[in-house]
């Protein structure tokens, strides 16, 4: 499992934030529209 943090673009803050609303992965953050 990939960390978000580790994606482009994206931090600790933003990582935190995406992980309150029940993004953990790489493959959700992909799914909720990110390419």
């Amino acid at each position: 499992m990939t960390e978000l943090s580790n994606l482009p673009n994206i931090g600790k803050v933003l990582e935190e934030n995406l992980r309150k609303i029940g993004v953990t992965t790489e493959e959700q953050f992909k799914e909720k529209g990110a390419e």
